[in-house]
């Protein structure tokens, strides 16, 4: 997978379908409700789903990490993003290749951690940390549009 592009987040309670077939994902979001973009530094950026085996069969381990620039947030809508690790939501992203996967779903919708990260300096703010998992019974899904 080439570097990410393009990451959205969006509650897992603003979605009004998740539909998957051979693969694939159609996700239909409740009226007046979107995708929040997210300003990221593809190198503190990570996503993926690898498997984990087990007696009981393959599970898929769904990881987001990314770090939110200070300059770019400055605190703003930080209730949404500790909303979005407490109570679940999707990553749609897009890699170089220019394929857009979704880690998550509405039975397992990501959960984690929203934290500040300290700059160079004790008194300097770089950023937010954004950490999301969950364990899924599917690897990461293709969206279709």
């Amino acid at each position: 997978m080439g570097g990410l592009i393009r990451c959205e987040v969006v509650p897992v309670a603003s979605i009004n379908t998740f539909s998957v077939v051979n693969g694939a994902v159609r996700i239909t979001l409740k009226t007046g409700q979107s995708w929040t973009t997210l300003t990221v530094s593809t190198k503190q950026t990570s996503a993926g789903a690898p498997p984990e085996k087990s007696e009981a069969g393959t599970q898929y381990a769904h990881q987001f990490s990314t770090v939110l620039p200070y300059c770019v947030y400055r605190g703003e809508n930080m209730s949404f993003y500790e909303d979005c690790c407490r109570n679940g939501c999707l990553v749609k992203y897009t890699d170089a290749n220019m394929r857009t996967r979704i880690l998550g779903s509405k039975e397992f919708p990501l959960t984690g951690t929203f934290e500040e990260v300290a700059g160079e300096t004790t008194t300097d703010l770089a950023g937010y940390r954004l950490e999301l998992e969950a364990t899924c019974l599917h690897p990461q899904l293709i969206y279709k549009v």
